[in-house]
């Protein structure tokens, strides 16, 4: 069997943003609970930095274990693909692209949405030269996302990290994408049953 890289990612969305819907790499990852203090443990020494694994029989033993507790606690195997690479499970359902870095944030993880943003103060200027251009971004590719916030095709998706590093150029100071820290990458998500 080809190499897989798999995630186990929670079903419920409960990171920054409130978008119900997404389903990509930034979702609650598994967490240590004291009565699965060993199975957590095991999962430590099994996956690598990123919480990356490759074991599915045993990634599937974690969820079991996890919906078995009280109250229980949902999580997805997924796969995660490069380079519009097919899934090395064949069964997986495809969810989308999401454009991530270290398989655990993502820039669409907040939908799209730039009206967080608050341009108050005088030293919000450059902020305000820049908001109409994330506007522009937001029209553009927020339409692009399907029911589970992420893009459908890999050109969709390398069309907008493209985007946001050019628009990163206009303004590197403002560190818009942390991507003085993060290589970000289209990452294919398929749900593995």
């Amino acid at each position: 069997m080809k190499e897989m890289k798999l995630k186990l990612l929670g079903t419920k969305y409960t990171t920054r943003f409130d978008t119900r819907n997404y389903r990509g790499v930034e979702r609650s990852p598994l967490n240590y609970h004291d009565n699965l203090d060993e199975k957590f443990f095991e999962f430590l020494s099994k996956s690598d930095e990123m919480r990356v694994l490759q074991d599915l029989e045993f990634c599937r033993e974690l969820v079991r274990a996890y919906q078995n507790l009280n109250p229980p606690q949902e999580y997805e195997i997924i796969e995660i693909t490069e380079n519009n690479k097919p899934p090395a499970i064949q069964t997986a359902t495809f969810l989308g692209f999401d454009v991530g870095c270290a398989y655990s944030y993502s820039l669409l993880a907040g939908g799209l949405n730039f009206d967080y943003i608050q341009i108050d103060t005088p030293e919000d200027s450059v902020w305000r030269t820049l908001f109409p251009v994330l506007q522009l971004v937001e029209h553009y590719f927020k339409p692009l996302l399907n029911e589970h916030g992420l893009f459908l095709d890999y050109e969709t998706a390398l069309f907008f990290i493209q985007v946001i590093t050019v628009i990163q150029q206009f303004r590197p100071e403002l560190n818009l994408w942390e991507s003085h820290i993060c290589k970000y990458e289209v990452l294919g998500l398929w749900k593995v049953l």
